[in-house]
């Protein structure tokens, strides 16, 4: 029986060649580069915008009530401190100038004030009452504006000896105090309310007349227009 010898076993020449990592291109580390830097400007933007959320300013709110037209004294006036952006609010550095001017509207307590709240020159002149008149558009002089000065023409009803009524004008001078809001959709038969400061001694008799009234615009440079 013939013996079959196996091959003899050869040593291990060196160690096994170790397997080489992937590598990364240039091109795709620049993007984790770009993408990670994008990543710390947003975190740093939202910190920012929380911030700027946070920031507070001193302003100045009302420390009462007060009524359309009151003048405002210092204790009328306290300072709070506020998160907003709202530049029509007054601040605490412009108390001075706040105080001695006039409620334009009702201000609630607490409220803060602001420069389409208030008014330098009283609502009402002392000695002088505000009327709301009926208009419609048709019954304004084209030039007509707030502070324009007006004569309002009231058709009284006379009568005659001879039983009948005779129509008999009555002009009572006044000054605009605010144009009304017709809105966009105005029409010629649009009615809305014209507020004019009037003597006393006139406002019942344009109060009566309602609509039945003529506005004549008054130039303010001529003497007797005051």
């Amino acid at each position: 029986m013939e013996t079959i010898t196996p091959p003899p076993r050869t040593a291990p020449t060196g160690l096994p060649t170790a397997r080489r990592a992937p590598s990364v291109s240039r091109r795709n580390a620049s993007l984790w580069a770009v993408g990670l830097l994008l990543v710390i400007l947003g975190a740093l933007g939202a910190v920012a915008l929380v911030r700027a959320g946070d920031e507070r300013q001193a302003v100045l709110v009302a420390a009462d009530d007060l009524p359309a037209g009151s003048p405002i004294t210092d204790a009328d006036v306290r300072v709070a401190e506020v998160s907003t952006d709202d530049l029509e609010l007054v601040l605490a550095s412009e108390r001075t100038a706040l105080v001695g001017s006039y409620a334009r509207v009702r201000i609630l307590a607490g409220q803060p004030f602001a420069s389409g709240l208030v008014q330098t020159t009283p609502i009402v002149t002392a000695g002088r009452v505000v009327v709301a008149i009926p208009v419609s558009p048709v019954q304004l002089p084209a030039q007509l504006r707030e502070q324009s000065i007006i004569d309002i023409v009231v058709l009284g009803a006379t009568p005659t000896d001879d039983g009948s009524v005779a129509a008999t004008p009555v002009v009572a001078r006044g000054v605009v105090t605010e144009y009304p809001d017709f809105g966009a959709d105005a029409s010629s038969n649009t009615v809305a309310a014209l507020s004019v400061e009037v003597d006393p001694s006139d406002a019942n008799a344009i109060v009566a007349a309602g609509r039945n009234i003529g506005i004549v615009l008054r130039d303010p440079t001529e003497e007797d227009a005051g």
